[in-house]
């Protein structure tokens, strides 16, 4: 896609904002995980689980992956004893995704880690290449500077997560989707269930637009991991599996919901010391009103070919950053494709309001700025960010029904020639 890019006065000062934040973002990363090298080669991050959980299976033992004192055991011997974790950090995803990390239990844990860290940084880049075709080229520099600028993105590196593989997997869907290859669309999504929470709501939503291509795909590649994993670990295992998830909170698990940028953080963090079956209701009823709001944006023809079908893309994909009942600070790694999207849809000058350009642009461009994840991260309450991520979807909602009012009018006035 090459269009021109518009000029106004305030799309170039909020452009070169957030260059510049960008960059100066990118320059500094280097130094802060430079600072932290040592607390990484030790197991101090997220990538310990993945390593624990590849060290079981290369033992031989994969039967009781899930078992508490065999996951703490195999942890001990690599991995240093961290104070702010009071316990072991043991995996607890589905079982077929330890094939990807499986090779890297035969090196080192210092070694695995800097072989994910630069898979991850490659993903990255490949995400930039598949894009290229959909978005304008003249602002491929800020889109480049937005996956390797954005602070989550950084903090998934850091913590040697997977985020950014399910945000690679994501976008790999949404090619395929625009190129109507929506079969292997399906698949694709369904190697994403190691975050459930990621991957579900686009499929609700191709579900309600009655993409049963992309169905027959999902469930084709449910029933294929299902097998995988059940050939790893045993029915006993998923079984083990299930109750390690649901005790989560008992096993001495840093999940705070005020950590959370999602719907479940920013009401956590308005209700605390209220009653737990208030907090509950209230998280479920908003995540609820999210995801209608969410299919009743996305009425209509399903048309790939439209600016409008990345602007329900994006809503898409930060409703489903904010109704994720599990979602951490590098998980929001995937806020940058409704950034890339919604700014090229605003910067090639489609926008229909003003306003709904300046609120997006403005939550972007505060969520960019790493200073911003420091201060709030230094107070405990990440969860306040909800209220950016919730400003910038209604943005997107506005613009979505502008235009939909705009094509019933269109059609109204053609329908009364």
């Amino acid at each position: 896609m090459s269009k021109a890019v518009g000029g106004t006065g305030p799309l170039r000062l909020f452009r070169l904002t957030l260059i510049v934040i960008l960059a100066g973002a990118m320059l500094s990363y280097p130094l802060l995980f430079w600072r932290v090298r040592n607390e990484l080669r030790e197991g101090a991050n997220d990538f310990v689980i993945f390593y624990t959980g590849a060290q079981v299976l290369k033992a031989g033992q994969s039967k009781l992956l899930y078992d508490y004192e065999t996951q703490t055991a195999f942890q001990a011997k690599f991995s240093r004893p961290v104070q702010f974790r009071q316990g072991p950090l043991l995996f607890n995803h589905a079982p077929f995704e330890l094939l990807l990390f499986l090779p890297l239990a035969y090196l080192s844990l210092p070694a695995a880690y800097y072989c994910w860290l630069v898979l991850n940084l490659g993903l990255l880049a490949a995400i930039g290449r598949l894009l290229q075709p959909l978005v304008s080229r003249a602002l491929l520099p800020l889109y480049t500077l937005l996956l390797f600028g954005f602070f989550p993105g950084f903090i998934a590196l850091v913590q040697g997560q997977d985020s950014i593989l399910a945000l690679f997997l994501i976008t790999v869907v949404i090619v395929f989707l625009k190129s109507g290859r929506e079969g292997l669309a399906g698949i694709v999504l369904s190697l994403g269930l190691f975050k459930p929470q990621l991957v579900l709501p686009l499929l609700v939503v191709l579900l309600f637009k009655k993409r049963w291509t992309v169905a027959s795909g999902f469930f084709l590649g449910c029933a294929g991991l299902a097998a995988i994993s059940v050939y790893i670990v045993g029915w006993t295992g998923l079984v083990q599996w299930l109750e390690l998830v649901s005790t989560m909170n008992q096993r001495l698990y840093s999940i705070d919901p005020l950590a959370m940028p999602n719907i479940r953080g920013g009401i956590e963090s308005l209700m605390v010391g209220k009653p737990a079956v208030l907090v509950v209701l209230l998280m479920v009823a908003a995540n609820v009103c999210a995801l209608i709001g969410l299919c009743y944006a996305w009425r209509g023809e399903y048309q790939v070919d439209t600016p409008t079908f990345y602007l329900k893309l994006s809503l898409c994909l930060i409703i489903t950053v904010l109704t994720s009942y599990h979602l951490f600070l590098h998980d929001a790694v995937l806020l940058v494709l409704p950034a890339i999207f919604t700014c090229n849809y605003f910067f090639t000058g489609l926008a229909l309001n003003p306003w709904t350009r300046s609120l997006f642009l403005s939550g972007l461009t505060i969520l960019c700025f790493p200073g911003v994840y420091n201060w709030l991260l230094g107070r405990q309450r990440v969860a306040w960010l909800v209220w950016i991520i919730l400003l910038m979807a209604g943005a997107v909602a506005v613009e979505l029904f502008r235009h939909r009012q705009r094509s019933l009018s269109a059609y109204h006035c053609k329908a009364t020639d």
